[in-house]
């Protein structure tokens, strides 16, 4: 009885926990320019949107890198002035596609007078989608039942190939990290695709559905999978780091600031279909 009491009067003495907030001030690291541009083969408008990287903590939109001057120019020194979006809004359009072969270069002039530049990219032929069609997804759980995008395509023979698959799904680019999908054909040099799967997360019944296969380049590809590594593999005791990732885009009077992002230059070839 008495070990009991002192038991009880012990537990009596030990202080209630309390909590305490801490403010931690972290570092917010340098501001560095963000490119994100595709210039493709396509008739119609080619966008690259300007933006400066922000806080990881904020919420607010990234700022845009509004009053910027843009030129791109291929090999043979013609050069296409962009525009920009009325508004501040760092989007600069033009009217002018690509040519297959030829090999393009963005020149970024500041407001504040730095200049960057990207490293020349060649606007490689892409084989055309030879056709699209749906399976159903033979799903475990109810949230991955619909259906899977495939296509059909032939791969030329003795050109080293690397490529990129994109969908939209009733307009609307599907970006999630397991949406990025890459490839090469390194075993696979000449032969078909033949029911090849684009999509992770499956369409739906009367979905309206946009594939489209981009031919890109060798290092577009290593940053993509780069990319894909630090945003889809994340989280297992064996992922890799964090750490940024440099893109094709330096400034021209100090190597070390470098861009993040990359300026793709890219020839598409689109299908599009409902799922029925």
């Amino acid at each position: 009885m008495p070990v009991l009491l002192a038991f009880i009067l012990g537990s009596m003495l030990i202080p209630s926990g309390c909590q305490e907030v801490v403010e931690l001030e972290l570092p917010e690291g340098e501001t560095r320019l963000v490119v994100d541009g595709t210039f493709s083969n396509l008739a119609g408008q080619q966008q690259i949107l300007l933006s400066y990287t922000s806080p990881y903590f904020e919420e607010a939109r990234p700022p845009a890198a509004s009053g910027a001057q843009l030129i791109i120019s291929d090999q043979n020194g013609i050069q296409d002035s962009l525009l920009e979006y009325p508004g501040s809004s760092g989007i600069y359009y033009t009217e002018k596609p690509g040519q297959i072969g030829n090999t393009y270069t963005l020149d970024i002039y500041l407001d504040d007078g730095r200049h960057y530049r990207s490293v020349p990219e060649l606007l490689y032929e892409v084989s055309p989608i030879d056709s699209m069609y749906f399976r159903e997804n033979l799903a475990l759980h109810e949230e991955d039942e619909g259906y899977l995008i495939l296509l059909d395509s032939k791969d030329p023979v003795g050109i080293k190939n690397f490529y990129r698959w994109k969908h939209f799904v009733d307009g609307v680019a599907q970006n999630e990290p397991f949406d990025l999908v890459i490839g090469f054909d390194e075993f696979t040099d000449g032969n078909s695709f033949i029911g090849f799967q684009i999509n992770l997360n499956p369409v739906q019944l009367g979905d309206s559905v946009r594939a489209e296969q981009w031919s890109i380049s060798e290092s577009y590809y290593d940053y993509l999978f780069t990319l894909r590594q630090q945003t889809a593999f994340i989280g297992g005791l064996f992922d890799p780091p964090p750490a940024s990732i440099k893109g094709n885009v330096v400034n021209v009077d100090d190597s070390d600031d470098y861009a993040l992002g990359y300026f793709n230059v890219s020839a598409i070839s689109a299908i599009e279909g409902v799922v029925e």
